[in-house]
């Protein structure tokens, strides 16, 4: 269950491979998802917000992005979408993001490289596709993974999270707004020390270019490099916690 403390606590083991592979990865991959994508047609709405939290808040403020889940390759194509190149060579800048174990931690390979692309294992309730029966009952809210997410927060790094906690079918679409958000991303604002920045983001058109109903490697990159797609990324207004929770201190009283 404790895979991140075998991946990123366990200084003897993850040290050195992190601090050689890590900013060599992340600036390989954001570089190649930011070329590959220019030749789409780029609805991108409020970068400018994203790029200013993470350029200018103070240095131990938290920063919390949430967004919808469409496809498995969302977490690189929104770093390709929305960072600066300089983002992607400073590592002390990037974000780290919560990735299923069942998915993205399933062979040597694969636990190495969202490793370096600062991917934070964690166990979440699974269904069989098939069935809809539960095979995995996850590793709750109060699992490694998540006391670890609240340490980067209160050492003023960045958290992406998406809080749907799945991908959401294109047959779900119409009714996404229905489904509720994991309670996890509550604990992480709760037990921040300072108060978080939150920036919620929404896209549209990514699972185009890698459809959930056809999870493979070849219909992906021939739609990458296919005719362009109409790819729509929008960021919200920064949240900050110190408002509202101030509010509801008052309302509490």
């Amino acid at each position: 269950m404790d895979l991140v403390h075998k991946l990123y606590k366990n200084q003897n083991a993850s040290y050195l491979s992190r601090k050689f592979f890590q900013p060599l990865t992340y600036s390989f991959m954001g570089l190649v998802s930011k070329i590959a994508l220019l030749r789409h047609h780029l609805n991108i709405i409020g970068s400018e917000r994203l790029q200013l939290a993470i350029d200018k808040r103070p240095s131990n403020q938290p920063l919390i992005t949430v967004s919808n889940h469409h496809s498995c390759l969302d977490d690189f194509f929104l770093c390709g979408l929305l960072l600066k190149p300089k983002h992607f060579t400073n590592v002390t800048m990037c974000r780290w993001c919560l990735t299923a174990v069942d998915i993205c931690y399933t062979t040597w390979f694969r636990s190495n490289f969202f490793f370096w692309f600062r991917g934070v294992p964690v166990w979440r309730r699974v269904r069989d596709p098939l069935s809809g029966k539960i095979t995995h009952f996850g590793g709750g809210v109060y699992q490694p993974s998540m006391d670890f997410c609240i340490d980067l927060l209160n050492s003023g790094q960045w958290v992406h999270i998406f809080s749907q906690g799945r991908i959401i079918q294109p047959h779900e679409r119409g009714s996404e707004r229905n489904i509720r958000l994991r309670w996890g991303i509550g604990r992480l604002i709760a037990e921040s020390k300072e108060d978080p920045l939150i920036i919620p983001i929404w896209h549209c058109g990514l699972d185009e270019l890698n459809p959930s109903e056809v999870p493979d490697t070849s219909v992906t990159l021939s739609r990458i490099f296919g005719r362009p797609r109409q790819l729509t990324v929008a960021v919200g207004k920064p949240i900050n916690t110190h408002d509202f929770a101030s509010e509801i201190e008052i309302k509490v009283v």
